[in-house]
């Protein structure tokens, strides 16, 4: 069985009165948890839950075209990183594929909120550096994506720690 139609098979079961068949799901834990950015990208946003990752850390270890720090998860045990599920198709993640470069599509097992455990897509780095400094602009839409669907407060203190460049 494919990877996408496990996910399918996964949230058809879990949800059968709210998706359609070509629902995928697909956490969001950096730029793209904010909902205008999101959109701009692949023209719809349908936020689905938030959720957690278990044994991942946020990290800024991907060198952006920019030369600054962009988001990815890396594995750390007893570390938990947060983030937005999003519906979305197959036609949005290939939208999305254009603006997510040096990053590759994995299957996470995410601790939805109020669904339980789901698979859902997400984009991590397969060339990493360092922790790299974000920019500032790029940052906000971190926060904005965070507080706007309402993460933990403390993950959102959190990122708001972060040091950034202007």
């Amino acid at each position: 069985m494919s990877s996408k139609n496990s996910i399918l098979k996964n949230n058809l079961r879990r949800n059968k009165d709210s998706i359609t068949e070509d629902f995928l799901l697909y956490f969001a834990y950096g730029s793209n948890m904010d909902k205008k950015r999101l959109f701009s990208r692949i023209g719809s946003t349908v936020k689905w839950d938030n959720g957690m990752v278990s044994s991942k850390k946020l990290s800024f270890n991907k060198l952006g075209q920019d030369g600054s720090g962009k988001a990815n998860l890396i594995d750390q045990e007893d570390e938990k990183a947060y983030g937005v599920i999003y519906q979305v198709n197959e036609a949005d993640l290939i939208k999305l594929d254009r603006f997510e470069v040096g990053y590759e599509r994995k299957t996470l097992e995410i601790q939805s909120d109020n669904n339980g455990y789901v698979k859902a897509i997400s984009y991590l780095a397969n060339n990493l550096s360092d922790f790299i400094v974000p920019n500032k602009d790029y940052m906000n839409y971190i926060v904005w994506g965070a507080e706007e669907n309402g993460l933990k407060q403390n993950y959102i203190d959190y990122l708001k720690s972060i040091p950034t460049i202007d």
